[in-house]
């Protein structure tokens, strides 16, 4: 706005020279005295200089006045109005992006409780079952569908608690083979369920980062691998160079799928096939491992098994 400003000072410059020379003319063709013209150019320049320093003082309090907020019609109707309206569809844009983006998350949430609640269903509809069935029940069964129901209401709790992740993060120095012990301790009824054989090949690396979350990851890549193998089959974890490895045997992910697997609500062939997916497991394991620089790369061929890496190289409390 300044510029534009400053070229139409310039075009009035010019103007008045013009006039100048126009003036100069008229004194020569009509054999008048050159002193008027001297007087002609003082007269017009002191009205010149009065007028730029009253128009630059008026354009300076329009601009600040925009600057706070406070439009007045009264200086400079057509600029206040260009730049209001400049500042309108700025802030309309603004609201729309933020409005498409509030109702994405709505339409993302939703769908996730949807999934969630039917999920929550199945655990609750088996115990049901086995209660009308029998007045004594397995307690192994009986834990199996409690630990079902209580992995799916922490998987609910921490996507709730990716919306004020920074607030619900505390860095702390962790063992990592200690981790991964206490994980497969508290879901080892899933492993036993079927009959899984666990290869723990990891040292005691010192890590610093949150334990909470860094627990959610090796969970839910640990559950993942439980559910996709089959019975007396062997999830390995291992640990090379910086980089934690969990290898199962199952059934694997296939290559149109392998690139979607961390979009949220996206459970791909192995969640149609065999149920119980919600799809939004890797999607907090993805949005998680960014926030404590974990990087996270998967193999995997359909049949073959699956292998997920995670890189803790950042995080390595050297």
């Amino acid at each position: 706005m300044i510029r534009k400003y400053l070229a139409d000072c310039w075009s009035t410059l010019i103007v008045y020279l013009f006039c100048v020379a126009v003036f100069a003319l008229f004194c020569v063709l009509y054999d008048l005295k050159f002193s008027l013209i001297g007087d002609f150019v003082r007269f017009t320049w002191l009205v010149a200089v009065g007028a730029a320093f009253f128009k630059t003082l008026r354009t300076f309090r329009i601009l600040r006045r925009i600057e706070n907020g406070n439009i007045d019609e009264s200086f400079g109707r057509t600029l206040v109005e260009r730049e209001f309206l400049r500042k309108m569809s700025e802030e309309k844009d603004n609201l729309n992006q933020r409005a498409q983006k509030l109702e994405h998350e709505f339409k993302e949430r939703y769908d996730y409780l949807i999934v969630w609640s039917h999920e929550m269903k199945t655990p609750l509809t088996a115990l049901k079952l086995m209660a009308d069935a029998a007045d004594v029940v397995d307690s192994a069964r009986v834990q199996k569908q409690v630990d079902n129901a209580e992995y799916q209401l922490n998987l609910l709790l921490n996507y709730e608690r990716l919306s004020d992740f920074n607030h619900d993060i505390e860095f702390v120095s962790i063992d990592l083979l200690e981790l991964v012990q206490q994980i497969l301790r508290e879901n080892m009824t899933f492993f036993v369920d079927k009959n899984l054989t666990l290869d723990v090949a990891v040292p005691h690396e010192k890590l610093l980062t949150d334990k909470k979350w860094m627990s959610f990851i090796l969970e839910q890549i640990l559950v993942n691998a439980n559910k996709y193998s089959a019975p007396h089959q062997q999830i390995m974890i291992g640990y090379n160079d910086g980089v934690l490895f969990i290898q199962d045997e199952g059934i694997g992910i296939s290559q149109s799928d392998l690139p979607k697997i961390f979009e949220a609500g996206f459970t791909g062939e192995n969640g149609r096939k065999h149920g119980a997916a919600t799809g939004m497991g890797l999607y907090i394991v993805k949005r998680v491992s960014e926030f404590l620089k974990i990087d996270v790369a998967v193999d995997s061929k359909l049949g073959a098994g699956t292998v997920v890496r995670l890189d803790l190289n950042r995080i390595l409390d050297l």
